[in-house]
């Protein structure tokens, strides 16, 4: 029988027009490439799943998280990118609204699927490039960065949790982000609204430009804190 003119297409270049298919936002639903990609042929779907960069870029919001099969999505991403580095954006802006009307146990349940992603992630740590987004404050703070050994650029704003609110183990006080191992890779850093060991940023000889912004009690950025930065970062 004829075959169609796409079929005939080698494979390499239809991973390089697969590239062009990814949306700027990728998203978790099977309507939507790369994982449209997979339903078409057989040999599309390994076309797909060999084509690694299709994969690199995770978008982790609201709208992702609430697929039904999120997790298991997640990891098909994490497999499917070979590893190779990630750009990983998180965005979790609904819980400030959505927690005002949540009970206690549905806040903590929620929160438990967020620890339960970045624990997820964490094995993966090791190859995130990029990690930018917003998290709530008490999740941003947990972050281990120091096992991001080839991140280049963090980008980061802290939603507050709940007032008064203890997490699920019991805690009420977000632990102060500390960065005093040095990522060698790390040349752009914005911290917004977070709690920041800022004597810990002395460390980061490399990075290239900063922005600090609504810093959290007890780490607010006098005039002298900044100066005392811009000395240990000479390549501002």
């Amino acid at each position: 029988c004829m075959q169609a003119p796409v079929q005939r297409l080698p494979d390499e270049l239809l991973s390089t027009i697969f590239d062009y298919c990814v949306p700027e936002k990728p998203c978790f639903k099977s309507d939507c490439a790369p994982l449209l990609l997979t339903q078409v042929s057989s040999q599309w779907r390994k076309v797909a799943f060999e084509t690694h960069e299709l994969w690199t870029r995770l978008v982790l919001d609201n709208d992702n998280l609430n697929c039904k099969e999120f997790m298991p999505l997640l990891y098909i991403w994490l497999e499917s990118s070979d590893e190779r580095l990630l750009d990983i954006d998180v965005d979790l802006t609904r819980i400030n609204i959505r927690t005002l009307k949540l009970t206690i146990d549905k806040f903590h349940a929620r929160q438990k699927t967020y620890q339960n992603l970045m624990a997820a992630l964490y094995p993966d740590y090791w190859r995130v490039r990029s990690l930018q987004g917003i998290f709530p404050v008490s999740m941003a703070a947990s972050l281990v960065l120091h096992k991001m050994k080839a991140l280049e650029r963090l980008n980061l704003i802290g939603l507050p949790d709940v007032i008064g609110l203890p997490d699920a183990d019991g805690h009420s006080e977000a632990t102060l982000i500390d960065m005093s191992r040095r990522l060698p890779h790390l040349r752009m850093l914005t911290l917004d609204n977070l709690p920041v060991n800022l004597r810990s940023l002395h460390s980061q000889v490399q990075l290239t430009r900063i922005e600090l912004s609504d810093l959290r009690s007890p780490t607010w950025l006098d005039s002298q804190g900044a100066v005392s930065l811009l000395d240990a970062l000479p390549k501002l």
